[in-house]
């Protein structure tokens, strides 16, 4: 008996590796966005030890320049907090646009 050969099985076979290239770059938007997310838990974790050790410093005696060193770094890490944000955001609109890549690729 002859094996039944579709037709368009080409195609079908083109569309398939389309919906796992979708996968893999929907899977990688996600880990790029966790990583961010590290990222920005690691400058809020550093924030809060700067805060303690500024409340440690402060029962002793704290010259000034400490002390506008202390509020500079606040300021830096504040700022790398906001930056993180918007680099979150853009993780988060690149996962969106993955996920609807990969669910187009799904209905087809």
């Amino acid at each position: 008996m002859a094996k039944f050969k579709f037709r368009l099985e080409s195609y079908f076979s083109l569309k398939e590796k389309m919906e796992e290239q979708r996968k893999m770059e929907y899977g990688d938007a996600l880990l790029k966005l966790e990583e961010e997310k590290n990222i920005k838990i690691k400058f809020q974790n550093e924030y809060t030890m700067l805060v303690s050790e500024l409340k440690d410093n402060l029962n002793k005696k704290i010259i000034p320049s400490q002390q506008k060193t202390y509020n500079d770094y606040f300021s830096v890490i504040k700022k790398r907090i906001v930056k993180q944000d918007n680099v979150i955001k853009n993780a988060e609109f690149e996962v969106e646009k993955k996920r609807e890549l990969l669910s187009q690729a799904v209905k087809d």
